[in-house]
Formats: structure tokens, sequence, C-alpha cells
């Protein structure tokens, strides 16, 4: 995959998103890499199906550039130096990603919540970055959003076993609550991990919903949980440089990740 340049948010963008906590940068991947980022997605060894069977299930593979060169290379390239350096900071590092599916009948739904109330950092500002690999919108379980819920911080989540054993929620807001963001393929939602945030169910006969979520933080940035640097994940840049050659400062830790980490399923 060739890298081009995606010019930094505009002084709109960054203003949209300080105010609302999140913004839509277009196009940033063609049709044609999209494709290619599934391809790689399907060949996954780690697979889960979440949700309930009888309501639709949805595919979720965590963390896979791990083991895919490619993917590593996707979630490292320039072109996302102009989102992340304006938000997160001259050094930064991939926190986390992880791919969900859709497909067409799926009715499992994601309530509301914030990214950092399933695993939170300190500081406890990060930034997603939501990749959509088809076209998406309400009547496919595309994303709704709560503009400017990102000002409150981070809000008290609870179990929702009741309803769904494998997601916490920050409130039971209906999705009135919010509004819908279309996102066409390749393009990007960037929203902060305090924004309260959901989608909906897949209601269509013949249209996936397939999405690449990347977060980037702060390079110095800790678990709240443990205290410990995140100095295992990816350093992508450093001095306001986007690092060509990515690197991490100790060894990964997949189990203390794992055990830390509370799936999000956005």
């Amino acid at each position: 995959m060739s890298a081009s340049a995606v010019p930094a948010l505009t002084d709109e963008q960054r203003a949209e998103y300080d105010r609302d906590g999140f913004t839509l940068v277009d196009d940033v991947f063609s049709g044609d890499e999209c494709d290619e980022i599934i391809e790689h997605h399907e060949r996954a060894a780690f697979e889960l199906d979440l949700g309930r069977v009888e309501d639709g299930q949805m595919k979720y593979r965590p963390m896979m550039h791990l083991a895919d060169d490619f993917l590593a290379g996707v979630a490292c390239d320039p072109r996302w130096a102009g989102i992340v350096l304006p938000i997160v900071g001259p050094d930064a590092r991939l926190y986390w990603e992880q791919a969900v599916s859709k497909p067409p009948g799926t009715g499992t739904e994601l309530p509301w919540h914030q990214d950092n109330g399933y695993t939170p950092l300190v500081p406890e500002m990060y930034l997603t970055c939501w990749l959509s690999l088809d076209d998406s919108d309400e009547s496919n379980g595309g994303m709704q959003v709560i503009p400017g819920s990102h000002l409150a911080g981070t809000l008290p989540h609870h179990d929702d076993t009741d309803r769904n054993p494998y997601f916490r929620v920050g409130n039971d807001a209906g999705p009135e609550a919010g509004i819908s963001v279309s996102v066409t393929k390749g393009s990007v939602l960037v929203f902060s991990s305090l924004i309260m945030h959901r989608s909906g169910p897949n209601t269509t006969t013949d249209r996936n919903r397939r999405s690449w979520i990347l977060q980037y933080c702060p390079a110095d940035a800790r678990s709240a949980l443990s205290g410990r640097l995140v100095d295992d994940r990816l350093r992508v840049a450093a001095d306001g440089a986007w690092l060509s050659e990515p690197y991490r400062d100790r060894d990964i830790d997949l189990l203390s990740m794992l055990a830390n980490y509370q799936t999000d399923n956005s």
C-alpha cells in the first residue's frame, strides 16, 4: 500500500472536535485499499462472535497488526499523522486496534459508552479513528454520538449483562439522545475517547458494515488500572515527526493487556 499525504485537520475540523468531541475526515483510504484491508482482516486467526446468537452476532478481531505486517503498516501509515498529531500531540503510540463487522441482519446493538470507560488511561483522553470499510449509516448499524458529551469527562460505567453479556454502558439513554453519523467507505470518524457513542443493528439484507477502529494515545500515557506506562505499544511519533520505523520500548505484554482490556466493540 502506497502512502498518500493527508493534510492536517483544518481549523474548522479541529474546532468541531474540541466543541463536539468528533469530526469527520473524508477519503483517507481508497475503496481498493479498504478491500485489501478487509482481505487481511478476514485472514486473522483470532475471531470472536459477539452478542446473542438469536440477535445475530457481530465479528470481532483485535490487535491484528501483531501478526500481520501489512496491517501493521496501515496502522502506522504516515497519512495518520495529519489526524493524530494535532490532537494527541508530538509523541504518540498506537494504543489499540480492532476490526468489527456487522453482516446484513445483525441485530446486536452497542449501548452508549465511552472508550475510556472500557480501558481507562491517564491522561484520560486518547483518540479513536473509526475507519469505515463500507459505506456506513444508521440503517446498516452505523455510528451515533452525543455531541459535547466528552466535556463531562469519564462517566461511571456499569455492567449490562441483562441485555448483552459483552458490553458496558455509561447510561441508559435511548438512540434518540444522539445523532447518526454517516461515513463513506475509506473515510474516518475521528472522536475523543470521552465521547458517548453507540451503534445500532444492521437492518439491511444486502449491506455489510465493516470497520477498523484504531486508537492512538500520548507516548507517556499510563494504564489507569495498573499505573504502568503503555510503552509496550508501538511508538508512531516522536518530537512531532511521524516515524518511518515505529518501535516499542519493551516487549508487548499480551496477558496483562488482555486482562486489563474490557472489549470495546464499536
